[in-house]
């Protein structure tokens, strides 16, 4: 594959429809996983996910990611 093959129309739309697949559903995933952290009834827990909820955000990619969507949603 060379560098025209990748900026084609054939290859750049599909892959835009990928990474906004996973943008969506990874985002689902980390404020599931952060709104359980939250929630009272799973304190016991709450350590070790909160633990895991950082190394997965390294560098703030979910957050600022989780930002992007609620922004472009109001909008």
């Amino acid at each position: 594959m060379d560098e025209e093959d990748i900026k084609s129309e054939a290859f750049v739309g599909p892959f835009m429809d990928i990474k906004k697949n996973f943008e969506h559903r990874s985002c689902e995933v980390f404020q599931q996983l952060s709104n359980f952290k939250d929630s009272s009834s799973h304190q016991a827990s709450a350590p070790f996910l909160t633990q895991l909820l950082a190394r997965i955000d390294y560098n703030n990619f979910f957050t600022n990611l989780r930002e992007t969507h609620e922004r472009d949603r109001t909008t």
